[in-house]
C-alpha cells in the first residue's frame, strides 16, 4: 500500500496545496514580515505618520451596533479592528 507521502511527494495533497493549506514553522510569520520590510512596505511608512488607534472607537462602536445584546453566537473572536 503507498502513502500519501510517497504518491504526491509530500504530506499534503495537490488540493490542499492549491488551497493554502499547509504547515507552518514557528518563525514563518517573523521571516515573511521581515522580508516585506526589506522590500519597503508601504504600511511601514503610514504607521509613522497616522495614528491608528485614533480609529479604534469609532470602528468598534460602528460593527458593534450590529451585535444584540445577549445574543452571543459563539465562534471565534472577531478580528483586531485596528491592523496593528
Amino acid at each position: 500500500m503507498l502513502s500519501h507521502q510517497s504518491v504526491n511527494g509530500s504530506i499534503f495533497g495537490k488540493k490542499e496545496k492549491e488551497m493554502g493549506h499547509t504547515t507552518r514553522g514557528l518563525f514563518d510569520e517573523y521571516f515573511r514580515l521581515e522580508k516585506i520590510s526589506k522590500q519597503n512596505d508601504p504600511l511601514e511608512k503610514l504607521r509613522a505618520h497616522i495614528d491608528f488607534e485614533f480609529y479604534r472607537k469609532p470602528l468598534e462602536d460602528y460593527f458593534k451596533k450590529d451585535i444584540v445584546k445577549g445574543e452571543n453566537k459563539g465562534g471565534r473572536p472577531p478580528y483586531d479592528y485596528v491592523c496593528p
